[in-house]
């Protein structure tokens, strides 16, 4: 297997939403940084993700959020008439700064994250648990994918997201990447710049990535 060092490093595949045209100029990818590089900044973010699973529960096979535009409801199924059927739903608390709902999707083989947004009821679809940049404009997710997704890259694979939140609240797509190692944790550095530490999937060697945008 190469270096992960080398084989993951590309300059990002930009798509600039039409409300925001500055939400990825000058993009640069990921770059490999030290462990002192990573630490140095690691107690600035705080994760303004709200746990609270209790707060909507599945009833009768529903699962209901509240919104300003109504609720939205989802129907979970036990995999009828086939098992591709499946899904399953679950809440997982308020991203409070976006004005989001999270929801845990787990269907037949796959899982997302769902985002409602609390006014319009919009739903966006995204790999992992949201991380928010400070200034409310970006989300950064990932998702480890043990399926043949890529035919390039065997499984299993980090699949890395970045968002950027339109004046809508509807989620644009600014870039993503699957990456040949595992994600242990992640942190905002600045409202341009996201801090990863992940390790290799053969033997754990920490590794330690910067994503600029």
């Amino acid at each position: 297997m190469a270096d992960m060092r080398t084989d993951s490093v590309s300059t990002l595949d930009t798509v600039v939403p039409p409300d925001n045209p500055k939400a990825a100029t000058a993009a640069t990818g990921l770059t490999a940084i030290s462990a002192a590089a990573y630490l140095q900044d690691r107690n600035s973010y705080r994760d303004p993700f709200q746990k609270d699973s209790l707060r909507f529960a599945v009833q009768d096979g529903r699962l209901s959020i509240p919104t300003s535009s109504g609720p939205v409801i989802f129907t979970d199924n036990a995999g009828v008439p086939h098992d591709e059927n499946e899904k399953y739903h679950r809440y997982l608390g308020l991203l409070k700064p976006a004005g989001k709902h999270l929801v845990s999707l787990q269907e037949y083989e796959e899982h997302a994250i769902l985002l409602i947004d609390k006014r319009s009821g919009i739903i966006d679809t995204i790999a992992g648990i949201p991380l928010l940049s400070p200034d409310n404009r970006h989300i950064f997710t990932s998702q480890l994918n043990g399926y043949e997704t890529y035919p390039d890259l065997p499984p299993p694979t980090e699949d890395l997201e970045l968002w950027s939140i339109g004046s809508s609240g509807k989620l644009q797509p600014v870039w993503s990447k699957p990456c040949k190692w595992i994600m242990k944790e992640a942190y905002w550095r600045n409202n341009r710049s996201v801090n990863i530490k992940a390790e290799k999937e053969e033997n754990g060697t920490p590794l330690y990535w910067q994503l600029n945008f």
